[in-house]
């Protein structure tokens, strides 16, 4: 994504955008951070050996230990909570410089004396200073650290130089350095104010570049095209907020009285005011980009991005709580927050350059929808246990806590698990994801109408075209069971052209059509290429990209090969999904059709079965008695057809027998019907039509049958002719039980009359 408004440079192989100005910054920075972590060591491998492992803090009246940590030098030299600290080292210390000051010279291991007040006398006691070296800290720091640097690298040495990048590998690299800062432990006095206040001026450069980098994700933000002034505001705000924090800082270490704050109040509105509130406007923003970008894939992106960042956002919120509580601050929050806050670059890194690696709206929309899911059932959870407890402990458990309020929470838990599962799921796909909302709607309907369209054919080419069009596809190709037994062949196909080669019947026994059914999902095409056979062809033909295997009842009925998305799109994981759920259903419409033309229609021919002839005569008939509206049919049969069997063999026959079919199709009207009798024997059905226009009509069919020349395998000739006999309802007087055998009867009469008289002749039954 990005903005046609936003700059783009050309790369160069000298400026800071080249390969050499970049290079140079990645060397100068590993320098940077490789000195300041080995001073970091030395300071903290310092800074151990002078720990007593008390809690001293300066108030009115001196400086006293309000806490002792068990097994540390203090404990062992006898400091207890409460103590007033007089002396240390021979030197009066009043305040928490002045221990400082004095501590800098402890040794690991030497003797160091102390006195404090105690209960309104003074002890002498006798302590050893220094711990063992805190590695695991260390290490972890170290890790913070190269892998805030590695990410910037990553950023950095992107070929496309824009402002996110910039912003990215400015953002990742602060955080390295502030990580690497030696804070207190180098024992140089200047050198430990240094690196205080760098490290209060790059908290509020993160700050700004944060809040920057989200303005332009996943391009310009709509409130900075509206307000121009909003990113110099922001600038303005974060380093300002940085500055005033080192001010302070300055302002207590000089003990500087005209400065009217302190770094303590500062620190106090920066960590319960400033923070929370910069967290959540981070989520504003990318919330609004998340739900309200015109393209999707912008959507996706913010989305994802937002994810990222909820971590950090919920650990700030977390600390602030407690602290407005009034509860102390965990030791591991101030390691914790860096780490929670690592998933927000890595986010933006992903969602910029890498994104097409990932499926972003799969993950944005289970994110989202897990995030949301946990959330509210920890709240209802709480919620039905803290109003259980005020309601019932009281009252029925006296007080105590009860494991009935516990197991009725969570019962209450699981009733509405899926309940509001399903409503989450579905407030956020329609308000992040409409594209995929309306997506799912219109497959759903069409599953819902491909039974509508009666046949196979029909249903083939619908489902073809309305695949073509929903995903976006140059081509759709479906095949299915129909026709020839134990293979595929081509049932429809969608395409700007027509398909450049139609395939023979694939066998079900092709090597890739097992694959396939075993599997019962949908595969990539370049799957399918590794194998050898028929459809791999086909596929490497067409163009496939995706291979849907239409399945019901563990039977493979057929195949749908997705072509490729224009502009290199690809299918996303979500989009695979829905193929395989109308896959299924097609897959059993597609079965129940099959079985309806098996048991309706003559696999042959393709027309209708004698059973499935007669029974929809006997409903003309009752309608014609009903309505006293004329029916007439006709017997027809091949003149000489077993010479064609005798002379050309049975598969040239059964090819006659077909085109034969078509032809006698072709020449009745829309409201007449045909069906095979038996063998080369056929039944023409005339409804609403008297002796003479049935008449007409099969003398139509006779001379269609007569100029009809079917071409055999081998090359030859074959030419028929055909003899029919006709009858109606006009005057036969029978009980309506035994109506369609006699006009059966009638017709055959008929038939066997025109047979006798010549062949290749109408004759009507009476006349």
């Amino acid at each position: 994504m990005g903005d046609p408004s936003e700059p783009t440079f050309k790369p160069s192989t000298t400026g800071r955008d080249g390969p050499r100005g970049r290079a140079a910054l990645a060397l100068v920075l590993a320098a940077a951070l490789a000195l300041l972590c080995l001073l970091q060591f030395k300071g903290q491998a310092a800074h151990a050996g002078r720990i007593m492992g008390f809690d001293i803090n300066g108030r009115e009246g001196g400086l006293f230990v309000d806490g002792v940590v068990e097994g540390r030098p203090a404990e062992r030299a006898g400091f207890l909570e409460g103590d007033r600290l007089v002396e240390a080292d021979g030197v009066r210390v009043d305040t928490w410089k002045q221990y400082n000051k004095v501590a800098r010279g402890f040794k690991r291991g030497r003797q160091v004396l102390f006195l404090v007040e105690r209960q309104g006398g003074m002890v002498r006691l006798t302590g050893h200073p220094g711990i063992p070296f805190p590695w695991v800290a260390f290490i972890g720091n170290l890790v913070i650290v190269a892998g805030y640097f590695a990410l910037g690298l990553l950023a950095l040495f992107q070929p496309l130089a824009d402002l996110r990048k910039r912003l990215l590998y400015l953002f990742a690299f602060s955080i390295a350095l502030e990580f690497a800062l030696p804070l207190g432990w180098t024992g140089i006095a200047w050198l430990d104010y240094a690196t205080e206040v760098a490290f209060y001026l790059l908290s509020g450069l993160q700050f700004t570049v944060e809040l920057h980098l989200v303005l332009r994700v996943p391009d310009v933000h709509p409130w900075a095209r509206k307000a121009p002034w909003l990113v110099p505001g922001v600038y303005a705000a974060g380093i300002g907020t940085g500055i005033l924090l080192a001010a302070a800082y300055t302002a207590d270490y000089m003990q500087w009285s005209f400065i009217p704050f302190t770094q303590a109040s500062v620190a106090m509105v920066l960590n319960y005011g400033l923070l929370p509130l910069w967290s959540l406007l981070l989520v504003l923003l990318l919330g609004v980009q998340a739900a309200r970008h015109p393209e999707p894939a912008g959507r996706h992106q913010a989305g994802f991005i937002l994810l990222g960042v909820l971590p950090w956002v919920l650990l700030i919120l977390y600390g602030t709580a407690l602290g407005l509580m009034g509860r102390p601050q965990p030791s591991w929050l101030d390691v914790g927050w860096a780490v929670a806050l690592f998933p927000f670059p890595v986010a933006v890194f992903i969602g910029v350059y890498r994104h097409h690696l990932l499926d972003l709206q799969l993950i944005v929309r289970k994110g989202m929808l897990y995030s949301a899911l946990t959330g509210g059932l920890l709240l209802v959870f709480y919620a039905s246990l803290g109003a259980g407890s005020f309601l019932l402990s009281s009252t029925l458990f006296g007080g105590r806590p009860s494991v009935w309020l516990v197991g009725g929470a969570a019962l209450l838990l699981g009733l509405i698990v899926q309940p509001l599962r399903l409503a989450l799921q579905g407030f956020i796909d329609r308000r992040f994801f409409p594209e995929r909302t309306a997506l799912r709607e219109r497959l759903l309907s069409l599953v819902r109408e491909l039974p509508v369209h009666g046949n196979l054919a029909r249903m083939g080419e619908r489902l073809a075209a309305r695949l073509r069009e929903d995903f976006g596809v140059d081509r759709t190709l479906v095949l299915t069971g129909r026709g020839k037994a134990g293979a595929l062949e081509v049932l429809a196909y969608a395409g700007e052209a027509p398909p450049p080669d139609l395939p023979a019947p694939i066998p079900l026994e092709d090597e890739a059509l097992q694959v396939l059914s075993k599997g019962r999902r949908t595969l990539s095409a370049d799957r399918l290429t590794l194998f050898t056979g028929s459809l791999p062809g086909l596929v490497r033909r067409q163009g496939a990209a995706l291979a849907v295997p239409l399945i019901a009842d563990r039977t493979l009925h057929g195949v749908v090969l997705m072509g490729k998305k224009g502009e290199g799109g690809r299918f996303r994981a979500e989009e695979v999904e829905m193929l395989d759920f109308v896959a299924r259903h097609a897959a059993v419409v597609f079965e129940n059709a099959q079985l309806y033309a098996s048991a309706t229609y003559d696999p042959l021919t393709g027309i209708l079965r004698r059973e499935a002839a007669m029974e929809k005569l006997e409903m003309e008939i009752r309608r014609a008695l009903r309505y006293g509206r004329p029916l007439a049919i006709a017997m027809a049969d091949l003149d000489r057809f077993k010479q064609v069997n005798d002379t050309y063999g049975h598969l040239a026959g059964d090819q006659v027998l077909l085109r034969v079919a078509g032809a006698l199709q072709g020449a009745l009207r829309g409201t007449d019907f045909l069906g095979r009798y038996g063998g080369d024997e056929f039944l023409l059905v005339f409804p609403e039509t008297p002796m003479e226009q049935a008449l007409d009509v099969a003398e139509r069919v006779r001379k269609r049958l007569e100029e009809l020349t079917i071409p055999t395998a081998d090359g030859r000739l074959v030419r028929l002719t055909i003899s029919l006999g006709l009858a109606g309802l006009s005057g036969l007087d029978t009980d309506e039980a035994s109506l369609i055998g006699t006009l059966l009867h009638e017709a055959d009469n008929a038939l066997y009359e025109a047979k006798q008289g010549g062949r290749n002749r109408c004759r009507v039954s009476g006349a």
